[in-house]
């Protein structure tokens, strides 16, 4: 039956000998589990402990560095989103002043910006019909 370990008391450099001499075979990289020491464990944590608190101190870093560079994003992302939709429909919404013509014979109300472009139109409510007619009346 194998022993559990051989020659531990042994320097490395003496104990790897009498292995390379009494070795059938030698196979290089085999990967195998390694248990380790309490030693070895207590090590893992301490040095996982430094990288939490390492790790820890970078995400702060990082959540004010995002936050600075999301607010200088901010405005441009509104921007851009402003023209990718007036690209996407070739248009825009605009508030302004508009001049509301009447066309009795039509019964349209049509709204002109200060250009003079036609930018709506709608039928004519009852209390606009006939307000040609209310006008020529009263202009006598």
């Amino acid at each position: 039956m194998p022993e559990k370990q051989l020659l531990p008391d042994e320097p490395e450099e003496k104990r790897i000998q009498y292995l390379t001499n009494s070795a059938a075979k030698i196979e290089e990289n085999f990967s195998y589990t390694h248990h380790f020491t309490e030693e070895e464990i207590s090590e893992k944590k301490d040095a996982l402990s430094e990288t939490a608190i390492d790790i820890d101190n970078v995400n702060a870093d990082f959540a004010d560095v995002k936050e600075k560079y999301k607010k200088l994003l901010k405005p441009k992302n509104k921007v851009m989103s402003e023209l990718i939709s007036a690209l996407k429909f070739k248009s825009e919404q605009v508030t302004g002043t508009v001049y509301m013509i009447d066309y009795q014979d039509e019964g349209v109300m049509g709204y002109y910006n200060e250009k003079g472009e036609l930018v709506s139109q709608r039928k004519l409510l009852q209390g606009e019909r006939q307000l040609n007619l209310l006008r020529a009346i009263g202009e006598n």
